[in-house]
């Protein structure tokens, strides 16, 4: 747990590992957790404070990724408060639920990673087959949420920096309606970050082995 604050606070930009560490030191309301990258990052990265949410929730549906917004907007009309974190694919699979946010009466946050498609696959052997993985895997699309959050009534934000970020969240955590908050990031860089503090916990961990 030390490593990775002693690692984050090293790092410059605004990255996918910090924006989990951020969000799991919330102290009110739910946690929804999108497939892929999120829920990996939530369960690697978290702080390890006693603290923690109230109830944790995530979807699997046929593939993944089906129905996720629609589950959120469910859990704030039944548990009240709630702040999610969603892949851009995720979030685009279910676009249109997000007509379900615009009228809700209690916080709730929508995190949304985007890179540009599914950074998740990045991580496994296909991506060593570029002649395949963009148009089968990859699948970037171009898109942002920022016409989406518009076109539904809903506040917006891009932050470019974790203090920009962090600063969202508190607001969107102290206002009654739903909120989307857009983290843009690089594929090719969340994989060389991921790789580096994991080489760094492994490190740390078999110092520790060898001194015990």
């Amino acid at each position: 747990d030390a490593e990775v604050d002693a690692w984050l606070a090293e790092q410059s930009g605004i990255t996918e590992i910090a924006v989990a560490r951020a969000v799991s030191r919330l102290k009110q309301g739910a946690l929804f957790l999108g497939n892929s990258m999120p829920v990996r990052d939530m369960d690697m990265y978290a702080a390890s404070e006693d603290d923690f949410f109230g109830p944790v929730f995530a979807n699997r549906g046929a593939s993944g990724i089906d129905g996720n917004i629609a589950t959120v907007a469910g859990i704030a009309l039944g548990d009240g408060p709630v702040t999610a974190v969603l892949g851009d694919l995720t979030m685009l699979h279910d676009i249109n639920s997000l007509a379900l946010l615009r009228n809700v009466s209690v916080p709730v946050t929508l995190v949304v990673i985007n890179n540009d498609g599914g950074g998740i696959f990045s991580f496994l052997p296909v991506a060593d087959y570029p002649e395949h993985f963009e148009a089968c895997f990859g699948a970037a699309h171009g898109y942002s949420f920022a016409a989406a959050a518009a076109m539904f009534g809903l506040r917006y934000g891009a932050p470019a920096t974790m203090a920009e970020f962090e600063q969202a969240l508190l607001e969107s955590q102290n206002y009654s309606g739903a909120t989307i908050i857009e983290v843009h990031t690089n594929r090719e860089e969340n994989l060389q970050l991921h790789q580096e503090l994991r080489h760094r916990i492994v490190t740390t961990i078999e110092k520790i082995c060898f001194l015990l």
